[in-house]
């Protein structure tokens, strides 16, 4: 561990300092989000989770997304009602129902990618392109590790 990560305050932790990296890229998009296509931020994560892993079920959207699954169920049932999602019966099991975009979802997600993409490209112009790499792959060694840490907790917790 180097000395950078012995922090002395709140400040200088790597969470707190992620968190705020998060909040300020993307508190604008949601709120572009919300006045350009009437989506809410749990609203485009959901839709854009659908739309790279459909069919998905309920469960693993919550999952994947990090929104707990009741509100899930709650966002998805709102989207449904819109008529951008739609759901199905699993064909390996019948129980489950898994969930798709439907042609109005998959136009929504077209058009706010697209924006979102803008946006994301104009945050990371403030980065060389060795920078963007050598920061997506710190993030993802970050994130694995702290996958390794939530799994032990929750282990601990069980």
């Amino acid at each position: 561990m180097s000395s950078a990560a012995a922090a002395t305050t709140i400040l200088e932790l790597l969470a707190y300092r992620l968190q705020r990296a998060s909040f300020y890229t993307t508190k604008h998009a949601h709120m572009a989000f919300a006045r350009e296509f009437g989506i809410s931020g749990s609203e485009w994560r959901l839709i854009g989770t659908i739309s790279v892993m459909a069919p998905i079920s309920m469960l693993r959207l919550a999952e994947e997304t990090d929104i707990q699954l009741a509100q899930t169920s709650r966002t998805v049932a709102a989207l449904m009602e819109r008529g951008l999602v739609r759901s199905e019966g699993d064909r390996a099991d019948k129980r489950k129902v898994m969930l798709l975009l439907t042609p109005a979802g998959r136009a929504l997600y077209r058009k706010a990618f697209a924006e979102a993409s803008r946006r994301n490209q104009r945050i990371l112009s403030a980065l060389s392109e060795q920078d963007c790499l050598a920061l997506f792959r710190m993030l993802d060694t970050v994130a694995a590790e702290g996958r390794v840490m939530l799994d032990e907790e929750r282990r601990r917790n069980a």
